[in-house]
């Protein structure tokens, strides 16, 4: 009886150092955790703030009663390869979505689509492309992109549709 709790002690104590040693092999150490990168945090939050800045500049123009507005970045790059020439870096481009106050002219509307424009390129240097509409059918496509992105999905995700969106605006005018 003794050998019998001597060699279950000895096994238990094999087990205890066995256990010990796998969490001395990997220890926590925080500086040895993988960390999300900087960068990509940086970019999600800079368009986050570029969107609402954006969104607050159209709303201020008189006459407008919301703005949906998602951001993206420019290529960086012209072409590919060894000839690739730096062609936008650092720069955005907008889709803003505007409704409208109800009972304004269509000429108001055009002027309030060049403020709006204006506005933000003016206020802002990183805004090198604003594309502006009100029509519902492409304000709802915006709703959905901005939506997507602010469930954490990435901007990527949505290049299809954001450059399906610029030429439907660009059919329209």
């Amino acid at each position: 009886m003794k050998k019998l709790i001597s060699v279950l002690m000895l096994f238990l104590l094999l087990i205890t150092i066995g256990a010990c040693h796998k969490k001395a092999a990997n220890p926590v150490n925080p500086q040895n955790q993988s960390q999300p990168d900087a960068s990509a945090d940086a970019g999600i939050s800079e368009r986050r703030v570029l969107t609402n800045k954006f969104s607050k500049l159209a709303e201020a123009v008189e006459g407008v009663e919301k703005a949906s507005v998602v951001v993206n970045d420019l290529p960086a790059e012209n072409g590919s390869g060894q000839n690739a020439q730096p062609q936008n870096p650092g720069k955005v481009s907008a889709l803003v979505g505007l409704t409208l106050d109800n009972n304004i002219s269509e000429a108001k509307a055009a002027e309030i689509d060049k403020t709006v424009k204006d506005s933000i390129v003016n206020n802002e240097p990183r805004a090198a492309e604003v594309v502006v509409t009100r029509k519902p059918e492409l304000i709802q496509r915006i709703d959905r992109v901005a939506g997507g992105i602010v469930e954490g999905r990435a901007i990527t995700e949505f290049k299809e549709e954001v450059d399906k969106i610029k030429q439907d605006v660009a059919k329209k005018l």
